[in-house]
């Protein structure tokens, strides 16, 4: 049998792969735009493997009982999904290839925990109304957390929370961001506060449950990770309007400053490792 090219499918053997019909797979490009087409030099114009998945996504989707406009939207943003770089699904990964010189360190859970709560100790006390990404991996997680973040969240200005949850959601200012089983983002945790009192930490689990992580007080790496999570939250919540602009980053601020915040971070976070 010949190999078949990304894009040497002609519509009749869509039709067969998937159990539609020439007429309806040609009724929903004119419709739709969906599937489209590689448009080629020669007749008839060519379809992909991957076209074929992205239209049997639809049919899954149609028999979950949702419209036919509704099914091609998931289906269609599933295959961008499934397309893109696993490195632009990951906080930890976005950070790092934007911010080589950054160092990595390597921490246990209870020091990660720390700088978590040192973080989030910082936000309450000296941000002037936050804006808050976070990842917790499980719902376990958050829920295990949540009688701490209800303080952190309703002193910010806006959140978001990715973790297993079983579909998007708003609790308040909260707003809750399923990610897939097998998403970089399941293997990550992360507190970023955006604001006056700006912190961050961005880890990512190793094999041996210790974390690689990155994590700080400057304000334009923190507006780094905060960009990153939207642009996570527009992948795993397509269409949805989720955040205002970002203000403009304080150019005011000078280096005596950070070290004093960062100081200032270091005894909170030293404070939670002693106890």
């Amino acid at each position: 049998m010949p190999n078949i090219h990304p894009a040497d499918l002609t519509i009749s053997a869509v039709a067969t792969r998937t159990g539609v019909t020439i007429s309806v797979l040609q009724d929903w490009e004119r419709r739709f735009d969906f599937p489209h087409p590689t448009p080629l030099s020669r007749e008839p114009q060519r379809y992909s493997a991957d076209d074929v998945t992205t239209i049997r996504e639809m049919l899954q989707q149609r028999g979950l009982g949702l419209s036919l406009e509704a099914s091609i939207a998931v289906a269609q943003q599933e295959r961008l999904y499934r397309n893109q770089d696993k490195d632009e699904r990951s906080l930890f990964n976005g950070i790092r290839r934007t911010r080589p010189d950054l160092p990595v360190h390597v921490f246990t859970r209870r020091t990660m925990l720390a700088i978590s709560h040192a973080i989030e100790d910082e936000c309450i006390t000296g941000a002037d109304r936050p804006v808050l990404t976070a990842s917790f991996q499980t719902t376990r997680a958050f829920a295990t957390a949540f009688h701490r973040w209800e303080t952190f969240l309703s002193a910010s200005d806006e959140a978001t929370v990715f973790a297993n949850f079983a579909a998007i959601r708003r609790v308040g200012g909260c707003l809750e961001v399923p990610i897939p089983r097998g998403d970089p983002l399941t293997c990550e945790w992360s507190v970023v506060c955006d604001a006056t009192a700006a912190g961050l930490l961005v880890g990512c689990e190793r094999p041996d449950h210790r974390w690689d992580a990155i994590w700080g007080v400057n304000a334009e790496v923190v507006r780094l990770a905060t960009e990153i999570g939207q642009r996570l939250v527009a992948i795993h919540a397509p269409g949805l309007r989720t955040h205002r602009p970002l203000p403009p980053l304080d150019a005011t601020g000078s280096q005596d400053d950070e070290i004093g915040r960062n100081a200032a971070l270091t005894s909170r976070i030293m404070s939670y490792l002693d106890r």
